[in-house]
């Protein structure tokens, strides 16, 4: 009887007849699991055979014993059930002793990890789907050891056994064993053994005396040299790397092929987690993760060179210091983490893919001549901590197309000569970055933001940016907001370069922070459509130097929203001080308040103008900050300038003092249905040399309302 239907195997029965046998077989299979289905064809063939001569005669005598022999066959795959088998033998013939059945080896089936390989206990070995029909005597294996196809197996004669696969081998594999019920019927059953192998995994420990072949149980012990893994394994698309903690550095780097994950043992997953596998029954134990993490270097090129399609790096650390520490170009999927990278080149630098899910625990760059990082067109998300990057040449930290941007911490720094020091452009800043310092020398721009989103805003505590032929600072919608703290921003020493150049930016500030124009036709501070500007203790400086029309020290074209100006100095300007233009309105009424600021020039132009026109609704307070008024000093053409060019502009002067060379003090004017309200009080040192301490003039339908007294 099979009592396992569903089984491969191939049924075969010898009997020992020497009396006529009735054999009920209750069903009788051959199918094997995935072959198509067919009806079961059984035959049934006999054969006789002299087993003992008594009196030597050559021939068939009385007192000899025969040994019929029957073999049954199911040649169809479907089992075949309710056979009966029976058959009369000679009248002649009497019964010696009883029938014998063969025993049936079912085929088995496993699977096994490449270059992992299997240890298949005893209860679950061979013998344990196979039968003895007339359990006579117990199972046995004929013990075996030797070669399959692709691989090497091992068994024993209680049905457990070992296999391995040849190294980098992925597909089926079989072999076959003996199966003996130890009784006196020969030949005894032959079962298969059949293999899968999947996924392949390459092992590098190089706490290794001696090179190994890349497989668990020998791994290789380096990635360079001409025994080790970069040299010697034939791994395909698809391999899973896996680099042991190890002692030192991993000279040599590696370059990855599509498909392929890169595990180090510091990694917090396990490997079958991280890579997306199910390690099969009786799979030999694969090494711990949760280590200490392997480091892989290069002297000689990149560190890590991610492929063309999807890879997954995670667990291990880089140093660079000669190529690039983590590079990929025009790729599909790339997900690193769990890693962090430091050395004297670039530490990363990967562009045009689709979607690249980067998360670093730190970098580290001292010395590169090309660059800190470099992330340019890759999507996905990016999230950085720890950044320290020195640079002698490139960009200290540029990012550009890049799906989500995080930098963590609150102690990052980039210092880059001859470079500039952070551009950001087209993505999203997806949280608050915090830079302690930010120092660029001689680039286009020292900083760069440009459409970074509204979730995160961008912060710099520190640093000198000098000698840009461009901007000191350049930002472009960003609405998420930026604030430079303790900085000096200096283009004195450029022409037609401003210090900071701001569009389309909510929440700009600026404390304890210095900022200078280049010559020529350069701004302190140039800003469009600003909302909601804070300075603190900081210095505009419009570069002194000559005259230039219209060049003004700091000059905003819609100042919108709730801005504050508290202990800010202003100062020589090419023509205004600081220009205020507002041609729309923020949604409701958009003030500006000075406190306690300074505003000084030497050659003609108005220290402070304020203009309205279009939708314009704007309230300007110039006062004083506790016991400090707002000074207003030089030889200018007006201290105060209020014009209501159209829209409705109010302003309101008190606590503050004017000395100097002055033309009129306050000039209010209203022109083009212009709206003009004003109050001037508290003020010292009223004089003025030539023109009018107060002026006012409106025409074109305007109105001005003022109120004078001190």
């Amino acid at each position: 009887m099979n009592p396992h239907p569903n089984k491969p195997y191939t049924p075969r029965r010898q009997l020992l007849l020497p009396v006529a046998l009735l054999l009920i077989l209750f069903a009788i299979s051959s199918r094997f699991v995935g072959q198509a289905s067919s009806a079961p064809v059984v035959t049934a063939s006999k054969t006789d055979a002299l087993q003992t001569d008594a009196d030597s005669s050559g021939g068939l005598t009385p007192g000899d014993t025969i040994r019929y022999t029957t073999v049954i066959n199911n040649s169809g795959t479907d089992p075949a059930t309710g056979v009966s088998f029976s058959d009369t033998i000679d009248s002649g013939t009497t019964l010696s002793g009883s029938a014998h059945v063969s025993p049936i080896a079912f085929d088995d089936s496993y699977s096994s990890l490449g270059n992992v390989g299997i240890t298949v206990p005893a209860a679950n070995g061979v013998l344990a789907n196979d039968v003895d029909p007339d359990s006579f005597s117990s199972l046995s294996v004929v013990p075996a050891a030797g070669a399959s196809a692709h691989g090497a197996f091992s068994i024993n004669a209680n049905g457990g056994f070992s296999y391995a696969s040849l190294r980098g081998y992925e597909g089926p594999d079989s072999f076959t064993y003996t199966l003996t019920d130890n009784d006196p019927l020969t030949p005894n059953a032959t079962g298969t053994v059949n293999i899968t192998v999947n996924e392949v995994i390459w092992f590098i420990d190089n706490s290794q005396p001696t090179q190994g072949t890349g497989v668990m149980s020998n791994p290789f012990n380096s990635l360079d040299g001409a025994n080790g893994y970069n040299a010697n394994a034939p791994d395909e698309t698809g391999d899973i790397i896996f680099i042991y903690s190890g002692s030192g550095t991993y000279g040599g780097g590696i370059a990855l092929l599509n498909n392929q994950i890169l595990i180090g043992q510091g990694a917090s997953a396990s490997i079958a987690a991280i890579a997306g596998i199910t390690i099969p029954p009786f799979s030999n134990t694969l090494p711990s993760t949760g280590g200490s993490r392997p480091t892989v270097g290069n002297t000689s090129g990149n560190v890590v060179t991610l492929s063309n399609g999807t890879n997954t790096v995670r667990g291990l650390n880089i140093n660079q210091t000669n190529g690039i520490g983590l590079f990929g170009s025009s790729f599909s999927i790339q997900t690193i983490s769990e890693m962090n990278i430091a050395g004297s080149t670039k530490a990363v630098d990967i562009s045009d893919g689709s979607i690249l899910n980067l998360t670093l625990g730190q970098v580290q760059v001292t010395g590169s001549s090309n660059g800190g990082v470099r992330l340019q067109s890759t999507g996905g998300s990016s999230s950085l901590s720890n950044v320290n990057i020195t640079t002698t040449g490139g960009t200290g930290f540029l990012a550009r197309n890049s799906g989500n941007l995080t930098i963590a911490g609150n102690s990052n720094t980039i210092a880059s000569t001859n470079g500039t020091g952070v551009d950001i452009r087209d993505l999203t800043i997806a949280a608050n970055i915090i830079f302690q310092s930010v120092g660029a020398t001689n680039g286009t721009v020292g900083i760069n933001l440009d459409n970074t989103g509204s979730s995160g805003s961008f912060t710099v505590n520190g640093g000198t940016l000098s000698g840009h032929s461009s901007d000191g600072i350049k930002l472009n919608n960003v609405p998420g907001g930026a604030s430079f703290n303790n900085m000096t921003v200096d283009q004195s020493g450029k022409s037609d370069a401003d210090g900071v150049d701001a569009t389309s930016v909510t929440g700009l500030s600026f404390n304890g922070t210095t900022t200078t124009a280049g010559s020529g036709n350069a701004y302190a501070l140039l800003g469009s459509t600003i909302r909601n500007l804070t300075a603190t203790n900081t210095v505009f400086d419009g570069g002194n130097g000559s005259a230039v029309a219209n060049i003004d020290g700091v000059k905003i074209t819609n100042l919108l929203g709730t801005n504050t100006l508290t202990g800010v100095t202003v100062r020589d300007g090419k023509d205004i001080n600081m220009l205020v233009d507002n041609s729309t309105n923020g949604g409701s009424l958009d003030t500006l308040t000075i406190s306690g600021s300074t505003f000084t020039k030497n050659i003609a132009g108005d220290n402070l103008q304020i203009r309205t026109s279009g939708t314009a609704n704007l309230k300007v307070v110039v006062q004083n900050n506790g016991g400090t008024n707002s000074a207003f000093s030089g030889a200018v053409t007006d201290s105060i300038d209020f014009q209501a060019n159209g829209g409705t502009l109010q302003g309101i002067v008190t606590g503050s003092t004017f000395t100097g060379n002055l033309g009129n003090v306050v000039n209010m004017s209203a022109a083009n249905s212009g709206h003009l309200i004003a109050r001037v009080h508290n003020l010292s040192n009223l004089t003025s040399s030539g023109s009018n301490v107060i002026n006012t003039i409106a025409f074109d339908n305007s109105t001005i309302e003022a109120t004078v007294e001190n």
